[in-house]
């Protein structure tokens, strides 16, 4: 009888041990699993960050623009460079240009997503105002950013924007450092704390109709607009034609086919007429006059902004990037931003 009790107690003893190993042992594989699977996360979003990085340099390569010499004296043709630029560009502005790479060819299984658009189709809110004299100068523009105001007013909601605006400039002892500062504001926070940057439309996914980022600059050296590069959410204020997702082919065919022989020179309601319109599906003269004004027919494009995306495997890497171009091919990171 003793004995049978101890096998009993020996049998039980043994069977808990067993359950003590069986769950250490599965313990340190799902913590083997864990640690493999965070690892390969690193690894991938490592790989991405570099990829998102080389977006931008697909960007300055777009942005580059080798001009040719013409004519006996072996110098470019007048205006050759922006030309050049405008028909590089223009067809994939404020437009998802989507890379993908193949293992067997590249090294890596991964997409790149970039989009361009131009800080000269933005407004420099600090080259509206004088923060000495507690002004906005010229003194004509206070209509056009009473306009562009109360369009925003318009697409999401809000109220007294122009005015909150003014307050928060007459306050400020200096100039924006970044444009997320107008957050600041109270209207201007509950407006746009989702909607900082601009995200192309897509057939998944539709983003909010104006970005922050996207309306205002601190970028350029000058408070008007080129008309040619104006931001998607410009475009939208304006009331003239936006790219649209699923469209991107033929928007681009039409563009390149308005551009084969561009002429930037003249007075804006002509070029309007002559390419612009045929771009914006939008008469020059049905525009209001308040917006109108901040247009400016010299081609200017000193600084770009690039959202580049980059997937590797579930890890996605966004990054938002002010480059200026220089003399020489040269460009310069002037801002980077995490999106």
């Amino acid at each position: 009888m003793k004995n049978n009790v101890r096998s009993g107690y020996i049998l039980v003893l043994t069977l808990m041990l067993l359950s003590v190993l069986v769950i250490l042992v599965f313990q340190i594989a799902r913590q083997a699993t864990t640690h493999r699977d965070y690892d390969a996360l690193m690894v991938a979003r490592q790989q991405a960050t570099q990829l998102a990085y080389g977006g931008l340099s697909l960007a300055m390569d777009q942005l580059t623009v080798e001009v040719k010499s013409s004519g006996t004296e072996g110098k470019p043709a007048p205006d050759a460079e922006q030309k050049g630029l405008i028909q590089k560009i223009l067809p994939t502005l404020n437009q998802w240009q989507e890379f993908t790479l193949q293992e067997q060819i590249d090294g890596i299984d991964a997409t790149i997503k970039i989009c361009i658009s131009s800080e000269n189709g933005k407004i420099n809110i600090n080259k509206l105002y004088d923060f000495k004299k507690r002004t906005f100068i010229p003194v004509k523009e206070v209509g056009s950013l009473k306009a562009i105001c109360e369009e925003i007013r318009k697409k999401m909601g809000g109220k007294n924007l122009y005015e909150e605006l003014t307050k928060f400039l007459e306050k400020r002892p200096h100039q924006l450092d970044d444009v997320s500062e107008l957050l600041l504001i109270d209207e201007f926070q509950q407006l746009f704390k989702t909607a900082l940057f601009y995200e192309p439309p897509s057939a998944e996914k539709k983003g909010p109709p104006l970005a922050l980022f996207d309306i205002f600059t601190l970028w350029t050296n000058h408070s008007t607009l080129n008309p040619w590069l104006l931001s998607n959410s410009l475009l939208a204020l304006y009331g003239l034609k936006q790219p649209e997702a699923g469209q991107d082919q033929a928007h681009r065919k039409k563009i390149a086919e308005i551009l084969k022989n561009v002429q930037l020179r003249g007075a804006l309601n002509k070029i309007w007429d002559d390419y612009l319109q045929k771009i914006y599906e939008k008469e020059f003269k049905s525009m209001p006059k308040e917006l109108s004004s901040l247009l400016d027919p010299k081609f200017q494009a000193e600084v770009f902004s690039v959202l580049s995306y980059a997937s590797v495997g579930t890890a996605t890497v966004r990054i938002y990037a002010i480059l200026e171009r220089r003399a020489n091919h040269e460009f310069v990171i002037k801002r980077l931003y995490w999106v």
